[in-house]
């Protein structure tokens, strides 16, 4: 209880003086409505339409969000959204959505990570990588658009939780070079530079690496000791014009894992290291027919490197390392050309090329003694949508996709949605959709090698219905979500069984949210997300938090020379570990500031990751992690 008196202290007062510049303007409320209408998504129709015309819950964190409250992972970024909930088990974050949850049992596989219009999910895991070993630095990225619920109508299969779709920072925007340096408690630092601009021509460039060494964690606990860190290394180049984009990016992953541990009276040491290493080239071109047409074709190359080992009983190594290929490409079409009508209609195919992974102890002895996973699959999937304006305040829009992916049935995925616009500033949506998932390379090559039951895993399948309200007023969005989620088939890790199809998941619940951007400077967002979530057959769902708030209050004095941000997530109880007690509830606090001291100096910033140095627990392979204790982060921006 104090240390909730505690924050709650800390958050009023800075609230109380981040308020006061602008309650000194003429109107709280004053700010461009039509800033507020005019924003534009292309990922949940692979089009540009007004968020208030989207048939999907949709939330934009622009780059500039991301400066305001210093975000240093896109996981950080998203955390901020009602009825989600990142996990951080020292190694990778996993990500949950209402009551839904992701850890590394199933590597965030049901969420879609896109960027640029590619495809990020890698073919062995399939996984969408989203903390400091994500692909992208978060320095690069100009808007991630959140689209919940059954995505699967315009990607195909991982769209069950959503698609997290990420556009890249132009060279216009850009226009120079940016230098950050950061050092942390803990050994952390990061060095970022990103280089952008234009050339007479109108050709855009973009150049991009930066290189993080995550603050090392240290923990305890009745077996041994644990300490975590990881080396993240990336780059980016992209190319611009009129009606193309190139774009090139490079990571590499070092994660630097050790216990120490007693068994039988014996000490071991356990080194758990693994390097990943993730490429994506992709092009995309635009045709223009006349002026409401346009046919656009995407292709990418990609490849996933994975070497893992650790130590086992025996002074022998387990060493696990694959090499995951493939290609995919897409043709669509999109019109308006007919009075009151918006048709997107496409096809896609992905070959995932034979996955080269093999595992064995070291030393090896015998040859015979490697064994191998050859996985490999064709994908096609073609779409259709359309969207119709039945009167000035009401639009329709329907539509269904099928995808053959090799190995298994055909799937048909379903979306259709009702919208409502009684007035400029009000939005009132209903959506049908639905979304699948097959199983991964790695589930599909050891689930049929170590699943003893000898049971064939099958897809899993989403189907969500939702009402969405929406509110603009001036400075002010509010917006209220109710919703109802079934995941059928959910593919899960089993200790005796292997990989396994579970029990039926429902989730069901209310999403409050309430955002606010003044010219003065201030704004801030709060939301709030009851969920209920339970399986079939009554098993615990773990890490699924009844009860999310999140609140956020950011001001800016000296024309920009000095900003403050400071945010607050509670989260409520929840199971963390089989047959344990409940976790209890936790609070973070968050602060971020910066200080621009000259006109054409640097930057200084700082950053305080738990404020609080609060003590919680996460859930992974359904054991119970501590949560990451207190960071502090000192970092200089220079911009030419």
């Amino acid at each position: 209880m104090p240390t909730l008196y505690r924050t709650q202290s800390l958050v009023f007062a800075l609230a109380t003086t981040l308020a006061y510049p602008a309650l000194a303007q003429d109107d709280l409320f004053d700010a461009s409505l039509e800033d507020l209408l005019a924003t534009e998504v292309v990922g949940v129709s692979k089009t540009k339409q007004l968020i208030s015309e989207a048939p999907a819950n949709v939330t934009v964190i622009t780059a500039e969000d991301i400066a305001r409250y210093g975000y240093q992972t896109v996981a950080e970024a998203i955390s901020r959204l009602p009825g989600v909930a990142i996990t951080r088990d020292n190694t990778y974050s996993y990500g949950g959505v209402r009551g839904m949850t992701s850890d590394a049992a199933n590597y965030n596989s049901r969420f879609l990570l896109m960027i640029n219009g590619h495809r990020i999910n890698d073919g062995l895991y399939d996984q969408a990588l989203v903390g400091h070993e994500s692909i992208i630095d978060i320095h690069a990225i100009d808007r991630i658009e959140f689209i919940k619920g059954p995505g699967a109508i315009m990607y195909g299969g991982n769209a069950l939780y959503g698609v997290i779709n990420i556009l890249t920072r132009s060279g216009r925007q850009i226009d120079g070079t940016e230098l950050r340096m950061a050092a942390a408690s803990n050994e952390g630092y990061s060095v970022s530079q990103i280089s952008g601009g234009e050339t007479d021509s109108g050709l855009q460039w973009t150049a991009q690496v930066s290189h993080t060494e995550e603050s090392k964690h240290d923990e305890s606990n009745l077996y041994g000791d644990y300490s975590a860190r990881g080396r993240h290394t990336k780059a980016m180049g992209q190319l611009n014009g009129d009606n193309f984009n190139i774009t090139m990016m490079l990571a590499e992953h070092q994660l630097q894992n050790s216990e120490v541990w007693t068994y039988q009276g014996d000490y071991y040491v356990s080194d758990i290291p693994e390097t990943t290493r993730q490429l994506m080239l992709g092009g995309e071109y635009i045709w223009k027919i006349g002026h409401k047409t346009h046919i656009t074709a995407l292709g990418n190359i990609s490849r996933f490197h994975d070497d893992f080992s650790r130590y086992d009983f025996g002074e022998l190594w387990y060493r696990d390392v694959s090499n995951s290929d493939w290609i995919s490409g897409e043709l669509r079409l999109g019109s308006e050309a007919i009075e009151g009508q918006r048709w997107t209609m496409g096809i896609e195919w992905r070959r995932d090329l034979p996955l080269d992974n093999k595992y064995w102890y070291e030393p090896l002895e015998n040859p015979t003694d490697v064994y191998f996973l050859d996985v490999d699959r064709t994908s096609v999937g073609g779409y259709i949508q359309g969207e119709f304006s039945l009167a000035t305040d009401w639009m329709v829009v329907a539509g269904g996709r099928i995808d053959k992916i090799e190995y298994f049935d055909a799937e048909f995925s379903p979306r259709l949605s009702v919208i409502w616009t009684p007035t400029v500033s009000s939005t009132l949506k209903l959506i049908h959709s639905e979304a699948f998932r097959t199983p991964s390379a790695i589930e599909f090559g050891y689930g049929a090698e170590a699943n003893y039951f000898g049971e064939k895993l099958t897809p899993e399948h989403m189907k969500s219905q939702e009402l969405i309200y929406e509110y603009r007023q001036g400075a002010l969005l509010t917006s209220v979500a109710i919703y109802h989620n079934q995941l059928e088939d959910g593919i899960g890790e089993n200790i005796d069984a292997g990989y396994i199809n579970t029990s039926t998941l429902t989730s069901q619940g209310i999403e409050l949210a309430f955002n606010y951007r003044h010219n003065s400077g201030l704004g801030g967002y709060a939301n709030y997300s009851y969920q209920d979530t339970s399986s079939k057959d009554n098993t615990p769902v773990m890490n699924s938090p009844e009860n999310l708030i999140k609140v956020g209050i950011d001001g800016s004095w000296f024309e920009n020379r000095l900003t403050s941000a400071l945010e607050w997530q509670y989260t409520s109880e929840r199971e963390v570990a089989s047959e344990s007690p409940k976790a209890d509830a936790y609070h973070l606090v968050n602060l971020y500031m910066t200080m621009r001291p000259w006109n054409k100096g640097p930057e200084l910033s700082f950053k305080a990751i738990n404020v609080m140095d609060d003590d919680y627990g996460v859930s992974a392979y359904s054991f119970e992690f501590p949560g990451r204790s207190r960071e502090l982060w000192f970092g200089i921006t220079q911009v030419w």
